[in-house]
């Protein structure tokens, strides 16, 4: 994830992309990074994420670490449940434009999760 200035303007727009990471972290570290996010994000700034869904076809695979967590593969993932991500950003003052979970949009060798992607503006 990075934060990227794109303007020289007095109040900068911020744009913040997060593409799968927020299902290798916690709730706990992801609530923190969302309220940091919102900090720094000024009014029109926008959010991208994108992240493994509760809906993926590996879900449930592996030790069961924690609720929708699991260790598989050797690799800790937390499988997101859309409406709960919409509703924790859109408590931080940011409005969904577009908010789905799909297949076909992560496509990696022999893999086609289905994924959570969000945009959302900071009001």
């Amino acid at each position: 994830m990075y934060l990227h200035k794109v303007s020289d303007n007095i109040i900068p727009d911020i744009f913040v992309y997060s593409r799968f990471t927020l299902h290798s972290i916690t709730e706990n570290e992801q609530e923190e990074l969302l309220d940091n996010v919102s900090k720094v994000i000024n009014k029109d700034g926008m959010l991208f994420i994108e992240a493994r869904s509760v809906k993926d076809t590996i879900y449930g695979l592996g030790e069961q670490v924690g609720l929708n967590e699991y260790i598989y593969n050797e690799h800790y993932r937390r499988f997101i449940v859309l409406d709960e991500l919409i509703n924790s950003i859109e408590k931080r003052g940011f409005k969904i434009i577009f908010g789905k979970q799909s297949d076909n949009w992560a496509i990696h060798g022999l893999e086609n999760p289905i994924v959570i992607r969000i945009h959302a503006q900071k009001i």
